[in-house]
Parts: structure tokens; sequence; C-alpha cells
């Protein structure tokens, strides 16, 4: 039996068999962008993966060719009814802006919640994936598979902004500090190869077997859900809650994040930014 469900920009089924929802990033026309209304359904989907008692483990892929091209600044919009939106909030399950009327541009609410999930999470990136849309794929789940056609991007200089995500201190935990570095501040695409060698992906496998790969690795997972959630509890509550003081370090990465995008670097990426979306739309 399988349930599917269809948001405005998120698709996802559960397999009430096998205990495996699996979440589409699901506006392929526009690459998968990051805008805040998916974020808005991303954190719906979480709580509500959270309480289903049928959800054993998550498996995060892209529809189309890629995965998400990242941050869309020309749309604002939300297309999430606003009660929602504010219910959400007010529970803590949403948005975490580091102060009253501030935005939560570095996504703490989102990282909260990813790394306070104790069920299994796979993420299959099935093609590209830039800054924000990066850190989701790299470091906010178990396990990760990607194609070879997957590559990364981290374009924060160019844009004269900072880290996000928690791609601040996380990245620099698992893979080390010098080569965190050369990933945020360079800005270079990174492929599927590279970042496996690194650690931050499990494997990598042709395109035609992704998907299948990694909802067997989801369905093996799922079949011990309840012992790997007391895993991640304690994992997680050790390591990043406690040693990293996760909740303070997204706050810094907010404060600084909101900083960046006052300076004039971020003011003129952004003109240069709505110059090329207008083209695009001629």
């Amino acid at each position: 039996v399988e349930e599917e469900i269809q948001l405005p920009r998120l698709h996802f089924t559960i397999d009430e068999k096998t205990g495996v929802a699996t979440i589409f990033w699901n506006e392929p026309k526009k690459l998968n962008r990051l805008t805040v209304s998916l974020i808005m359904e991303l954190q719906i989907v979480l709580e509500q993966c959270k309480r289903d008692p049928r959800v054993k483990a998550l498996l995060w892929t892209g529809a189309g060719t890629a995965f998400s091209c990242g941050a869309d600044f020309g749309d604002p919009s939300m297309v999430v009814d606003q009660e929602i939106v504010e219910g959400y909030n007010k529970a803590g399950k949403g948005s975490m802006p580091i102060a009253e009327g501030a935005s939560d541009i570095a996504l703490k609410g989102l990282v909260m919640q990813m790394m306070g999930l104790e069920k299994p999470s796979i993420c299959a990136c099935n093609g590209l994936a830039v800054g924000g849309s990066a850190n989701f794929v790299l470091l906010l789940h178990d396990f990760v598979l990607c194609a070879p056609e997957a590559k990364f991007k981290y374009p924060f200089t160019s844009l004269g902004l900072t880290p996000e995500v928690g791609s601040s201190f996380i990245l620099p935990a698992m893979i080390g500090m010098p080569a965190a570095k050369k990933m945020l501040m360079l800005g270079d695409w990174i492929t599927a190869q590279e970042v496996k060698d690194v650690g931050l992906v499990l494997d990598v496998v042709p395109q035609g077997e992704l998907l299948p790969k990694a909802r067997a690795l989801a369905e093996r997972l799922a079949a011990s859900s309840a012992t790997i959630g007391m895993q991640k509890r304690v994992i997680h509550g050790n390591f990043w809650h406690r040693a990293f003081h996760l909740a303070d370090s997204m706050h810094a990465e907010g404060e600084t994040i909101i900083d960046a995008m006052a300076q004039p670097a971020f003011r003129e990426a952004l003109k240069g930014f709505a110059k090329r979306a207008a083209k695009s739309k001629m």
C-alpha cells in the first residue's frame, strides 16, 4: 500500500510495506530551486514523517536532471497557507530567526529539525546541487549516494556571502578545516567522486541504479529504525548538541550571513543576479 502526497514543490510517497517515505524536490523545470516556500514544505514533510508511525526511513532525491540549483533570490513568495506557517514557527518547528523581525537566512530551523530527526535519512543526489542545496545533500543525512552526474558548488565568495545551513562548522567537522575552506571559499565545482573521496558520500553509482540502491539502503535501515533512532539520539546529542553547541553555532551563522547581506559585495552580486534573471525571461 502506497500513499502519495503532492505539495506545490515537493512530492512524496509512503510505502507502508517497507516504511520508506520517498521525497522528491519537484520543480524540475526550474531545477528544483531553493525558495522560502520549498523550505517551509520541507519542514512540513519532516514533521509529518516524524509523527507518522508508518514512516521508518526517509529517502530524498530531485526530480529531473538536477537535485537543486540553489537559492532563488528573486522569489520570496510563500505558497503555503500563512496560518500553517505561523503555527509551525510558533511551535518551534519552522523558521528560527536570530531576532524578532529577522529572517532565518542560515536555515537554523531546517538544520535543527534534520539533526533532531531520529529516523534514518538517506539522500540520493541525481545531479547538480548548489549552495544551500549542496549543504542539504551533503551534511544533513545519515548516508548519501550520488550519481556520477552529481556535482556541487558553493558560490558564497562570488555572492559576497558567508556559509549557511550549518556548513561553517558541520563541513569542517566532517572533512577537516583545510578541505572545508577549499570547498567553501574557492567556489569551484566539486565532482561526485571528490565528495566521496573526502568521506561525505557513501558511494557513487550509475544514474540508473541510484534510486534502486538508495531505496534498498533505506529499506535496510527502516527494518531497524527504532535502534538506529536511539543511535542517532546519542551520536547527534553528544557530537552536534553538546560538543558543537548546534543551536548557538547556527545562531552565529545567522548573524554573520545577515551582516554579509548588508555589505556592498552582496548588493552588487544581487544586482547581477536580477539582471540575469530579467534576461532569461525575455
